[in-house]
């Protein structure tokens, strides 16, 4: 558990202070980003792998306008809506 703790990121100081709750919080947490973490290289393979087939693709300007200002939901709604219009 000190490897897995290290790991994570938790010095091994604070692991040895740690209740056994504590330490599952931090396990769980770290699941968790790592899913989201893969979530994203999926999507990313997805989208550039419809990208390919594509016949047309929107000018990269246009996609990445604001890119700063967008929320997650918004974004993810702007790639499904290029999606259609590419046939994906």
């Amino acid at each position: 558990m000190q490897v897995f703790a290290a790991q994570i990121g938790i010095k091994l100081s604070e692991f040895w202070n740690m209740t056994y709750s504590e330490f599952s919080i931090y396990v769980d947490a770290y699941k968790l980003n790592e899913k989201k973490e893969l979530q994203k290289i999926i999507m990313q393979s997805w989208y550039t792998a419809v990208w390919q087939r594509s016949k047309k693709i929107e000018p990269l300007e246009d996609i990445l306008e604001n890119l700063e200002e967008k929320t997650d939901e918004k974004l993810l709604n702007k790639m499904n809506k290029l999606l259609g219009k590419l046939g994906g």
